[in-house]
């Protein structure tokens, strides 16, 4: 009958550390995130949702906001698809790939706090 001479194996220690790298992994993830959704982008917005622009007038960056919320500044009025046009007292934005293909098309109207 055969007896190992040499030290024991000790078949725990790969899953323990593994088990403490994602542990470090994770806590590092939820200590630099604020618990908050990403932002959604304004290419999903819907008639009656409000949007931010995190940008400039010129070159405008929206992201879908809460219409309480401070941050909202334009309502999405209609979205008249890829070449359609909004009334004259209503913004329009459109938003293009790189390609120059047009993606989004919104009608706003200013949010009034």
């Amino acid at each position: 009958m055969f007896v190992p001479t040499g030290k024991t194996r000790r078949v725990w220690v790969r899953p323990l550390i593994a088990f403490t790298a994602l542990a470090v992994f994770g806590t590092v993830l939820w200590l630099f995130s604020d618990g908050k959704a990403p932002p959604r982008d304004a290419t999903y917005a819907v008639a009656g949702e409000c949007v931010e622009n995190a940008g400039t007038f010129h070159k405008p960056v929206l992201f879908i906001v809460d219409c309480n919320d401070s941050k909202a500044d334009y309502k999405v009025e209609s979205t008249p698809g890829y070449k359609g046009q909004c009334p004259p007292d209503q913004d329009r934005y459109q938003q293009t790939r790189k390609s120059g293909i047009v993606d989004t098309t919104l009608c706003l109207s200013r949010v009034k706090h």
